[in-house]
């Protein structure tokens, strides 16, 4: 009776583990890609307090499973500012109102590397379009700074010169949504919507929650190269 239910079992196990082993390897092969797009907002408060701008962003990954994705990125983003007033004056050493003048200038350098998971929401991962959820950590090394210089205008020469230069490393959370649409055999179209929720930073603390979270809006196009 056991020799015969051995025999039974793997009767029918033999054949299910040769259709595994012939169709495992396409569908579970890996599948590299990379990426070329542009992020608008990037690390932008919600309340507005920065200004928008461009910024180039680069991903590489590699599609473990049929929904299943890990991406890496590297984005970066600069920002400067400058101004000039003149016509104003100052009290010297000896009390005597002098011309003066005054520049300034500002600058924000953001450099951001994001490790996430992409999992596919739509069913099948056959058709054109697709969407996905965005969910990981994000690692931000940001630098700004300021110089003020007040000149005088008769000897140019500079009686107040300020300035500030520093840097700090920055952990976030990122989750979103993000949309795909396959314009060739190899090539996609994306698009990328995802909030970013600040961790950790070793400068300044955020003192109320909407001060940690930023948005982040990408648009870009996608390579995937032949599976192994």
């Amino acid at each position: 009776m056991r020799a015969s239910l051995l025999f039974g079992a793997l009767a029918i196990a033999l054949p299910l583990v040769g259709a595994a082993q012939s169709v495992a390897p396409a569908s579970l092969s890996p599948q590299f890609f990379v990426g070329l797009g542009g992020a608008v907002n990037t690390y932008q408060r919600l309340d507005g307090f920065d200004k928008n701008s461009l910024a180039p962003v680069l991903t590489a990954g590699v599609q473990l499973r049929s929904r299943l994705a890990l991406q890496i990125g590297v984005g970066y983003r600069q920002r400067t500012d400058q101004s000039s007033f003149s016509g104003g004056g100052y009290l010297d050493d000896s009390g005597q109102s002098q011309p003066s003048s005054s520049t300034s200038s500002y600058y924000q350098r953001r450099l951001r590397v994001p490790v996430l998971v992409r999992y596919g929401v739509t069913r099948g991962g056959q058709g054109r379009f697709q969407v996905d959820m965005l969910g990981g950590l994000t690692l931000e090394r940001y630098w700004n700074g300021y110089d003020y210089v007040v000149t005088n205008e008769n000897t140019k020469a500079v009686v107040q010169n300020d300035f500030y230069h520093g840097a700090a490393n920055g952990l976030y959370f990122t989750l979103g949504p993000s949309v795909r649409y396959r314009v060739g055999p190899h090539l996609d179209l994306t698009g990328d919507a995802v909030i970013n929720c600040l961790l950790q930073r070793n400068t300044a603390p955020y003192y109320t929650f909407s001060d940690r979270l930023s948005g982040n809006l990408a648009l870009g196009i996608r390579y995937r190269f032949a599976r192994l």
